[in-house]
């Protein structure tokens, strides 16, 4: 993932969920990632920098971790 703008959870199994976040985000050039199984918990991502989308979350459950100000 190093360079990359984005990247996408598409499986629930258990060597991805494992994966250090935390390299991840500062791999990335842009840490964006959605989260298509809702494996990862929101406002964790974004503590670690992330734009976290999810899919099928109640909106109150993603709006927690956006961030107005942010124009990433």
């Amino acid at each position: 993932m190093v360079g990359a703008d984005a990247a996408a959870v598409v499986t629930e199994r258990p060597q991805r969920k494992e994966t250090s976040r935390t390299r991840v985000a500062t791999a990335m050039r842009q840490p964006v990632l959605f989260d298509g199984r809702n494996l990862l918990d929101p406002v964790r991502m974004r503590e670690l920098g992330f734009t976290y989308m999810s899919a099928g979350r109640p909106q109150a459950a993603r709006a927690c971790c956006l961030d107005p100000q942010d124009t990433r």
